[in-house]
């Protein structure tokens, strides 16, 4: 099983880290930082915002026919 990289990220415009992924999520659950949030992956060319990462998409399921949920 690959290990999930570490993580610098960006706030008020100071640079810290690498952190674990587990640590960056303590962080989005205290608030501390969002999904705007400018996160970059140890060694990785270019910063991304952490919901661009870790947000879970919303699938939308298509019905064929018409039924009531």
């Amino acid at each position: 099983m690959p290990t999930m990289p570490n993580y610098f990220i960006s706030l008020n415009g100071e640079v810290s880290g690498p952190y674990p992924v587990e640590y960056l999520k303590a962080l989005q659950s205290q608030g501390t930082i969002d999904n705007q949030t400018p996160i970059c992956p140890e060694g990785a060319p270019a910063w991304v915002t952490y919901g661009a990462l870790f947000s879970t998409p919303v699938e939308v399921a298509t019905v064929s026919e018409k039924k009531e949920c």
